[in-house]
């Protein structure tokens, strides 16, 4: 009885949920809700449209942010025609809720094959210094990154991207957006790119309360507490003016700042030569000669993407050796090594038998800097209709 009385109960929800969802002429879903979101309006601070942040901006003149392109860039984002058996979308390996990271250590493919490194989250792919995507930078723009995973055989599966634009064609709903995005209801693979790059640069993250303390920066500490306080300090975020402002005399800056720079939190620039060349910016001449499987002669070089929403995007490194905030900062307090591809700035000791440079945090740092990074959650933005599934997609 008790179990019929919450079937009654709940059959106004589920009558809801089914009314919700809508199927297209294949037989598949079709997005819901609204698919006209202002992404041109958005207002971003002035910190990410002036100085060092809009500097490494890597939007394209050709392919600008538009509504029509981002509100098309959104539904094949989370479209999961895009894959060969309709299986997975980009969304399935970069979810909104997790700061468009994946929690799985190996993103699982089209046909639960395992991708051999984490999913990088996506948050301020926008500010990529230098354009270039991936872990190991081989792709040169977000355009040339955004439709490599549908070719690959472990992550979507097509063999024939012809096929895939022929797909497309049928369904009902697609000719109106590349309508709306493009001017004509043609459907190709370049307009594809043009459109998942577009979407992919609107996930600019500035509603956290670090946010919330830059609006004010003479006065953080009314938003920010006194362990958030010195662990921006450790991470080299406040000046030595303002630590003296905040009464921080005995806190040391442990330069994290210097690998992840400006309020953006990317890396790759190079301050002091703002006008660095495209092919020099980032580690864009790194060893690139395969997956990094520890053996000699196979170094790879990898890229920091943002901290953005860190808290969110676990497990962390490329490989997800980690599964905490804590362990990272154990790795870089005690366990860094030496070898060929270790970034200079981790070094400190050259000439000795152990260069590396490790940071000896104590425990009371550790929780200060994760008490820093925690500040850069950006809820509303995982939680926001903009950056969200259209279609309610089923669990996996």
């Amino acid at each position: 009885m008790r179990g019929a009385w919450w079937l009654v109960a709940t059959l106004p929800l589920l009558w809801g949920f089914a009314q919700e969802r809508r199927t297209a002429n294949d037989g598949l879903l079709a997005p819901r809700g609204s698919l006209t979101h202002d992404y041109e309006g958005v207002e971003l601070p002035e910190y990410y449209t002036s100085g060092p942040v809009a500097l490494a901006d890597n939007t394209p003149s050709d392919n600008p942010i538009t509504n029509g392109g981002a509100n098309l860039g959104r539904v094949l984002f989370f479209d999961r025609r895009l894959s060969v058996n309709d299986a997975v979308a980009c969304a399935s390996c970069h979810q909104q809720v997790n700061g468009f990271a994946d929690p799985r250590p190996r993103s699982a493919g089209f046909r639960g094959g395992r991708t051999s490194r984490h999913s990088m989250g996506l948050i301020n792919v926008r500010y990529f210094f230098g354009g270039r995507m991936f872990w190991d930078e081989r792709a040169f723009s977000l355009e040339d990154q955004a439709t490599r995973p549908l070719a690959d055989q472990i992550e979507m599966g097509w063999l024939d991207m012809r096929e895939l634009t022929t797909k497309l064609e049928k369904v009902d709903f697609y000719p109106p957006l590349f309508r709306a995005a493009f001017g004509d209801d043609e459907i190709t693979m370049d307009r594809i790119a043009l459109a998942l790059a577009q979407f992919q640069r609107t996930l600019v993250s500035y509603r956290s309360r670090y946010d919330q303390a830059l609006k004010n920066p003479d006065h953080l500490d009314k938003v920010l507490t006194a362990d958030e306080l010195r662990g921006m300090a450790l991470f080299g975020a406040l000046k030595p003016s303002e630590m003296e402002v905040y009464d921080l005399h005995g806190a040391r800056s442990l330069g994290c700042a210097n690998c992840h720079q400006t309020e953006a939190m990317i890396s790759g620039m190079r301050p002091a030569d703002p006008g660095t060349a495209v092919e020099d910016r980032g580690y864009s001449r790194a060893l690139r000669q395969g997956i990094d499987n520890g053996l000699p002669g196979n170094p790879v070089q990898f890229k920091a993407p943002s901290l953005r929403n860190i808290e969110l995007t676990a497990p962390y490194m490329h490989d997800a050796r980690f599964s905490t905030l804590d362990q990272v900062l154990n790795h870089y307090s005690e366990q860094v090594v030496t070898r060929r591809t270790l970034d200079p700035r981790l070094r400190e000791n050259e000439g000795t038998n152990d260069p590396a440079r490790k940071l000896n945090l104590t425990q009371e740092e550790k929780e200060a800097l994760i008490a820093f990074l925690k500040t850069l959650t950006d809820r509303a933005m995982m939680e926001d209709p903009m950056f969200s599934d259209p279609f309610g997609w089923p669990p996996e």
